[in-house]
């Protein structure tokens, strides 16, 4: 009998926090930190890597890496109103991979809340669909009462057209599927 071992690696968001007085010195000292909720306590993690130094003066800091941060990009000397920003968006979005497209197509939502973000993604978001004419489909039917006789004869990629200039697009999803999404 084989004995099957899993291990659930935990996907929040980290990033390795390194004091630069070690660093400097040759030697890392450093470690990987979950971020927290609040910056205060991003802030508590920050100080015991600090604490943790050999070295005098030891009181600059940078992040050298970071994890499951996807869509963001974290800088060396991020904010860190914006590192927990950016943790606490992840960690409340149900789809990360459709929040991904959405913000690579989104523009201006820097100077958001995170409750803004949220739901503004949550507001534009119509889901994923086959294709745009999968789509097109069900908000026809949705919105209208389409005998079953006349389904057939309804363009349903002309409509499709037709949204995009009210302001639906589409991005690319994982198994040849699209997201659908509603600029307001």
């Amino acid at each position: 009998m084989t004995t099957q071992i899993s291990i659930m690696e935990d996907e929040s968001p980290k990033v390795w926090v390194e004091c630069l007085a070690s660093y400097n010195a040759g030697e890392s000292v450093g470690r990987w930190v979950t971020v927290p909720e609040t910056v205060e306590e991003m802030q508590e993690e920050i100080n015991q890597v600090l604490k943790s130094s050999k070295q005098p003066f030891a009181e600059e800091w940078a992040f050298h890496d970071s994890e499951y941060f996807k869509p963001f990009d974290i800088s060396e000397y991020e904010d860190l109103e914006n590192l927990v920003k950016k943790a606490n968006i992840i960690n409340r979005v149900d789809d990360i991979d459709a929040f991904t497209a959405w913000d690579a197509t989104t523009s201006d939502i820097d100077f958001l809340t995170e409750d803004e973000i949220i739901e503004k993604f949550e507001d534009e978001f119509m889901g994923t669909y086959r294709d745009e004419k999968d789509y097109a489909y069900e908000l026809m039917n949705d919105c209208y009462s389409v005998p079953e006789h006349l389904s057939n004869y309804i363009d349903y990629a002309s409509f499709w057209r037709d949204l995009t200039y009210d302001g639906y697009y589409s991005a690319n999803a994982p198994g040849m599927e699209v997201y659908i999404f509603r600029s307001y």
